[in-house]
């Protein structure tokens, strides 16, 4: 990712790019996507790496809505959505892509701390 970042930072102004970890943590689950979105910041602010310190996105709204549970349930997929931004936010993202408006809403009170 660090490399990336450096090498992207070449082409494109730095202001311009955004991590996405969670493309590398397809298949592995909750846990390894929350963990490499903590190392990142991490690295970033206690080691003071520009090239980790970029925003996160996380574009979990598609992935979510793709779930066994999501289709058979809408409601099951609301929470599966809503839980797993939740879970992401913690981690440190600072963008999140969702499907269903009533998390978007959801989650921008979760983050004004209005929950």
């Amino acid at each position: 990712m660090k490399e990336l970042n450096i090498k992207l930072s070449k082409i494109f102004p730095a202001e311009r790019i955004v991590i996405d970890p969670l493309s590398s943590a397809l298949g592995y689950g909750m846990e390894y996507s929350f963990t490499i979105i903590e190392r990142t910041k991490h690295i970033g602010v206690m080691f003071g790496d520009s090239t980790m310190q970029m925003p996160i996105i996380a574009d979990l709204g598609g992935e979510c809505w793709k779930t066994k549970q999501a289709r058979e349930n809408p409601t099951q997929g609301m929470l599966w959505e809503a839980v797993t931004a939740t879970s992401l936010v913690l981690a440190g993202a600072n963008i999140l892509v969702l499907r269903h408006p009533d998390n978007c809403k959801l989650m921008k009170e979760l983050i004004q701390g209005k929950i």
